[in-house]
């Protein structure tokens, strides 16, 4: 019975770390890096992102973190838990919605809410920003 518990157990590990080394192999091609300079931008050596891309190590949560902050991916699409890879992902659908519901309105009409909804964004961040010290 202990056996098969470790067994299931390493089977997951593996399955994660299967998932892991094809995302970030993924990420570094579409980011158009060799693994070298992938490694520079987050601060690993060629070998060990080698190590990772074929599955002979594991990243830590600190590297994870590192990769899902440089190129802007969740760690949820790293571990393979989302199929969402862009963090900003949630925004871009918003938006999409938006334009969605803005499509059937005449130019004018259009042209005043976009920049309606400009203003207000402006507004906020003005409200948000803290004033630079001289």
């Amino acid at each position: 019975m202990k056996i098969r518990v470790i067994l299931e157990t390493r089977l997951k590990g593996r399955q994660y770390t299967v998932e892991i080394k094809d995302r970030l192999k993924q990420i570094r091609i579409d980011s158009k890096l060799s693994q070298e300079q992938f490694g520079k931008e987050v601060g690993l050596t060629k070998g060990t992102v080698s190590k990772f891309e074929n599955g002979k190590a594991f990243p830590g949560r600190e590297t994870l973190e590192k990769v899902s902050k440089k190129f802007n991916v969740t760690i949820d699409y790293l571990y393979g838990k989302s199929k969402e890879i862009d963090l900003n992902a949630h925004k871009y659908k918003k938006f999409k919605e938006i334009m969605e519901w803005l499509e059937p309105l005449p130019k004018d009409e259009k042209d005043i809410a976009l920049e309606q909804m400009l203003s207000i964004a402006q507004a906020l961040n003005k409200t948000h920003t803290k004033p630079e010290k001289k």
